[in-house]
């Protein structure tokens, strides 16, 4: 599950994330050029989609209570798999700092991504002939080893395990409605909406969350639906704006909301209870919090955190209860700076932030503490997950 997923070909086995880069990126969502571009938010112009809102959808007080499905066994961690600004594939033993390269030579090879179960993963190899075929997704053992086509990158645009890893859901690039694909037979279901979708990500193992992007690349309209294609219903997120990522198997959202003359905040909406609470370490006068992405336990949300004119962006670690302040990781660089990319460990004790300069950071939680590794080359980042019972 990556960490920041672009509506172009993209790898995400665990989370999906998407939004206002805050950084430059090669994406379709450009970023601010300057500092007071994020005084005030993009315009929007979503249509009401003509479906039910989920359940009332109404605020709640920052830091209060709501009911949590208890989440499932957390995996053991593994290795780091990455790819490096050379287009070939490594792996780091994150206890002992050891590399070993994966798939290197002329391919050029990028964003690794852990299937659920830990023993392969899937990467993009870039197309390179000419033949505008699009990119093609990979898969290989976590050795390196047994590489075998995994689909064309068109086709699975943007994708996801299912909670229970049996099943896929995908939308193609440009938008589309969803597939449901079965893992065992390969069976695909088509599930139509009301309009094509540019991302989808599983709520839990019945339900899906879809969205439709505007041409920055950040998400104007949200839907749940059923996997059976049942109960399409419109989520009501006023001022919404920029990034969204869903807690897979708990039905949580965290989305961002920018009122006109305001700043970004972060908002977890429970699709069960319709309940919206906004995380009150991002209601900070002058400050934005974009693009949460979630830690496998449900516990902790990493966000961009800009200042209203003043030049930089810096991560941030938020406590997914809306409790204390927003504990500010790594450096903070300018805002057209570079990509910042953090991927939590799948036991969530541990967060790992890289840089476009090849640097990686390691922070322990819930503490926040840790700092810069002498690991170098790290780009795209994902951490194995291994059997908690072994």
């Amino acid at each position: 599950m990556t960490s920041s997923l672009r509506p172009a070909v993209v790898v995400a086995v665990l989370i999906v994330a998407i939004g206002c880069q805050a950084t430059t990126s090669p994406s379709t969502r450009p970023s601010p050029s300057e500092p007071s571009a994020i005084t005030s938010p993009p315009a929007r112009s979503a249509t009401a989609a003509p479906t039910r809102s989920v359940g009332a959808a109404t605020p709640a007080a920052v830091g209060s209570s709501r009911p949590k499905p208890a989440p499932a066994a957390l995996a053991r961690n593994g290795a780091i798999v990455y790819s490096d600004a050379a287009g070939d594939i490594h792996s780091l033993d994150p206890e002992t700092g050891k590399t070993t390269l994966l798939i290197g030579g002329p391919t050029n090879d990028r964003g690794p991504g852990f299937l659920p179960d830990g023993t392969r993963f899937v990467f993009v190899r870039a197309d390179d002939d000419g033949d505008d075929d699009g990119d093609i997704l990979y898969s290989a053992n976590a050795d390196g080893s047994d590489i075998q086509k995994f689909a064309d990158g068109k086709q699975l645009s943007n994708w996801e395990y299912s909670p229970r890893g049996d099943r896929i859901a995908s939308v193609q690039e440009g938008g589309s409605n969803p597939e449901i694909t079965d893992v065992a037979s390969g069976s695909r279901r088509v599930i139509p909406l009301t309009k094509p979708v540019n991302i989808v990500s599983w709520l839990t193992d019945d339900s899906i969350l879809v969205a439709d992007l505007d041409e920055e690349g950040s998400a104007v309209e949200m839907w749940t639906i059923n996997a059976d294609g049942t109960r399409q219903q419109a989520i009501t997120a006023p001022s919404m704006c920029c990034g969204v990522s869903t807690l897979r198997g708990r039905g949580l959202i965290a989305w961002n909301s920018w009122a006109s003359g305001g700043e970004s905040r972060v908002h977890i909406l429970d699709t069960a209870s319709g309940e919206d609470m906004l995380l009150g370490s991002t209601d900070v006068p002058g400050s934005h919090f974009l693009d949460p992405i979630w830690s496998p336990d449900g516990k902790w949300l990493t966000a961009k955190r800009f200042t209203a004119g003043v030049d930089g962006v810096q991560l941030a670690l938020l406590a997914a209860d809306g409790s204390g302040e927003a504990i500010s990781l790594g450096p903070k660089l300018p805002t057209n700076g570079g990509q910042i990319r953090p991927t939590f460990s799948p036991d969530g004790t541990k967060l790992l932030v890289t840089y476009d300069d090849g640097s990686a950071w390691l922070f322990d939680l819930p503490a926040g503490t840790g700092g810069k590794t002498d690991w170098q080359g790290l780009v795209e980042t994902t951490w194995q997950g291994l059997d908690p019972t072994r």
